[in-house]
């Protein structure tokens, strides 16, 4: 099955199957990453964006969503980690602006918040007029390999897409496999292999004749190696 993205108005707190019209128009099933694991997001704030989802509908915008969540329970890291993980597609595929705004929804829950605990929301209801829009910051995308980098930050791998994607047709015209391709046919193969990666880390070593070596984790679209 398809892994896709964390979707604030998809997403369970824990991991999900969804089938047919439910995964993005989709035909076939497919597995909806949970919200509570974003890294830094945390089960409790998660429980309570859900909870609020599923007693009052999903939510129409990033205002919409600001005004209903409770502030005690999320903090400006959460709402970074899940801008950053693409948990707010839905609402506006700009990362980099949610990214930016989190001040500015933060400050729009608290008085949101305030309105609650005053009553004063009941008033602007009655009066027709529901609390004002946030008005975001004119951000520009991130490019794609830093949108990529800040979701592999957030999830811990690259999820949405890999940063060799960009090279596929060079490198297929290179005759470069993929490391899950190349496993496929290294048994009782003797020719050598092109590999393309990202370098993922690195530990370097010492032996005990003094001389230095590493060990290199890449990875590509199928995989890390």
């Amino acid at each position: 099955m398809p892994l896709r993205h964390p979707d604030i108005n998809k997403s369970e707190v824990e991991f999900s199957v969804e089938t047919g019209s439910e995964a993005e128009g989709a035909e076939c099933a497919g597995i909806r990453y949970a919200l509570a694991a974003i890294k830094s997001v945390g089960r409790q704030a998660i429980e309570a964006i859900v909870t609020e989802r599923s007693e009052r509908g999903l939510f129409k915008s990033l205002s919409d969503f600001a005004g209903r969540i409770d502030p005690r329970f999320i903090n400006k890291r959460q709402i970074e980690n899940l801008a950053r993980a693409g948990a707010f597609d839905s609402l506006n595929r700009n990362r980099a602006q949610v990214w930016s705004a989190v001040e500015h929804l933060l400050r729009h829950a608290n008085l949101a918040s305030e309105s609650r605990t005053t009553g004063q929301e009941n008033l602007f209801a009655e009066s027709g007029h529901n609390m004002p829009d946030i008005l975001l910051p004119d951000v520009e995308e991130w490019m794609q390999m830093e949108r990529l980098s800040h979701e592999k930050d957030a999830v811990g791998f690259y999820l949405s897409s890999h940063p060799l994607e960009v090279f596929r047709r060079i490198l297929e015209r290179l005759s470069v496999r993929t490391f899950g391709d190349a496993q496929k046919v290294l048994n009782g193969a003797d020719r050598p292999l092109q590999l393309a990666g990202t370098v993922e880390g690195v530990q370097e070593r010492t032996s005990a004749k003094g001389n230095r070596y590493a060990f290199v984790q890449l990875s590509d679209s199928s995989g890390n190696y």
